[in-house]
């Protein structure tokens, strides 16, 4: 009876030791199944955030950065912005390709709602700064040759010359007005005069509503530009350190 209860022990025994055998392997495999699906799905993850990194977040803040950076320093107040990919004119002109391409494909719906909302709100600004400025544009002849009117002073006759002398008016104080306006009128003005109309003119328009707006409008253009240059560069960051 003694050695039959030994058997049955012993029987016991190995069948605890096989069963928790068995639930270990059984646990490790689950616990590696589950690992090796993290890893892919880390993995996965990575490998979307470096392809919106490359075809979204890269192309978009290269596109910006260059804008802001080389183009508007050169041509501040452009007259013209395109919203698209072509050929350069000689006076350098902001052109916007890489957001319109974007919208046509998948890569929407991969962008995050927070870059969709500032490059939409961009491109708002820049269609707002582009209807004000033609009317700043003629504003400015028109206060030009009004000063000039008053100073006795030969009109310019000009049509496009608003294009020059906005950036005189709020990026050099008036300086150099009155030589770019009749640069190709054979006058000859002493600097004193020249100053004085100068003057005048820069203070009518820096006094006038519409020259005011183009101007307020210009810079939340640029600032919102340069918000959506410093998201992409978070979001470019973030990715990369997501990467790896």
């Amino acid at each position: 009876m003694e050695f039959m209860r030994r058997i049955i022990a012993t029987q016991s025994s190995l069948n605890d030791g096989l069963i928790g055998a068995l639930l270990g392997a059984l646990v490790g495999g689950v616990l590696a199944l589950l690992g090796s699906f993290w890893v892919a799905k880390k993995q996965a993850k990575a490998q979307a955030e470096m392809n919106r990194r490359e075809t979204i977040y890269k192309p978009l803040y290269d596109e910006l950065k260059r804008i802001q950076d080389h183009i508007l320093p050169v041509n501040p107040f452009p007259t013209f912005i395109a919203f698209k990919k072509g050929s350069q004119t000689i006076m350098p002109h902001p052109q916007y390709g890489v957001w319109g391409e974007i919208k046509l494909d998948s890569r929407l719906l991969e962008t995050p709602k927070a870059l969709v909302k500032q490059m939409e709100e961009l491109y708002l600004k820049i269609e707002g700064y582009l209807t004000i400025n033609p009317r700043a544009r003629d504003e400015v002849r028109n206060v030009l040759n009004e000063v000039l009117a008053e100073n006795n002073q030969q009109l310019c006759s000009i049509i496009n010359v608003g294009d020059s002398l906005i950036p005189c008016v709020f990026q050099d104080n008036g300086n150099g007005i009155y030589d770019i306006a009749m640069r190709y009128a054979n006058v000859n003005l002493d600097e004193e005069t020249k100053g004085k109309i100068n003057a005048a003119v820069h203070q009518k328009c820096t006094e006038n509503q519409l020259m005011l707006d183009m101007q307020k409008s210009y810079n939340d253009y640029v600032t919102v530009q340069r918000k959506a240059i410093d998201l992409l560069r978070k979001l470019i960051q973030r990715s990369m350190r997501q990467s790896y």
